[in-house]
């Protein structure tokens, strides 16, 4: 997404925008992606191992904490690699990124 948008990213720069305004723009599109993905996925994942956990001998119960540790986890990976590659794509030349297409 961030190289199909380089153009975008340049003229933003050309007209005065800073890193922190390109990175929130950049991030906040899949973070909104991720937070549907997480709610669709909390409710189904934590049924399907709640009754996969009750057939074992020695049962056990996953708590609905553990999933959303694992929610949150996910949201925290996700907007570190996005942070960093939009920051990239931020401070680039935007002359060479208007120049790209």
């Amino acid at each position: 997404m961030v190289e199909q948008r380089t153009r975008e990213i340049g003229i933003r720069k050309v007209f005065g925008a800073n890193e922190n305004v390109i990175v929130r723009l950049i991030s906040k599109d899949f973070l909104i992606l991720i937070a549907i993905a997480i709610i669709i996925a909390v409710p189904v994942a934590y049924y399907l191992m709640t009754n996969w956990l009750k057939n074992y001998v020695y049962q056990t119960n996953i708590g609905l904490i553990l999933v959303l540790l694992a929610a949150l986890l996910t949201i925290i990976i996700t907007f570190i690699t996005i942070s960093y590659k939009a920051y990239q794509a931020a401070v680039m030349n935007p002359a060479s990124s208007i120049k790209t297409e």
